[in-house]
C-alpha cells in the first residue's frame, strides 16, 4: 500500500509538471503576440501621421509629396519604435481621385513563422484618395 501512493503522487507530479510547462509555453506566447500587436499598431499610428500631413499639404500635391514623404520618414526614423522598418509612398496618377499607397514593411525578431528560420516580415498597406484641389492661395 506504501508504494502504490508514492507511485500515484510522482504521476501527479509528472502531470502538474506538463500542465504548467504548458501554461508557460501559452504565456510565452501570448507576449510574443501581444508584442506583434504593439508593432502592428505603431504602423498604422505611422500611416495616419503620413496622411494627416498629405492632407495638410493638398494645396500643394503631388508636386509637394516626396518633401511631406522625406519628413515624415526623418521624424519616424529618429522616433525609432518600430525596428527595421522600410517605408515607401506610390501615388497613381491613373485613379481618380489620385490615390496615395503606404507600405510600411518591418521585420519582427519575436515571430517566428512554422517551418521557417528567418525572422517573420511584417507588411502594413493603407490606401488614401486625396483629390487636387485647384485655386488653392
Amino acid at each position: 500500500m506504501r508504494g502504490f501512493s508514492l507511485i500515484e503522487v510522482l504521476v501527479t507530479m509528472v502531470v502538474v509538471s506538463v500542465g504548467l510547462l504548458g501554461i508557460a509555453a501559452l504565456q510565452a506566447k501570448s507576449l510574443q503576440y501581444a508584442y506583434a500587436s504593439h508593432q502592428r499598431s505603431i504602423a498604422t499610428v505611422q500611416a495616419n501621421d503620413l496622411v494627416e500631413r498629405l492632407w495638410a499639404s493638398v494645396c500643394a500635391l503631388p508636386d509637394r509629396r516626396d518633401d511631406v514623404y522625406q519628413d515624415w520618414v526623418e521624424h519616424w526614423e529618429a522616433d525609432g519604435r518600430l525596428p527595421d522598418w522600410t517605408p515607401s509612398l506610390d501615388y497613381d496618377s491613373a485613379a481618380v481621385p489620385p490615390r496615395y499607397i503606404i507600405t510600411i514593411d518591418w521585420s519582427d525578431t519575436r515571430i517566428k513563422l512554422a517551418n521557417d528560420e528567418s525572422d517573420a516580415s511584417q507588411s502594413f498597406v493603407y490606401q488614401i484618395s486625396i483629390p487636387t484641389l485647384g485655386g488653392c492661395l
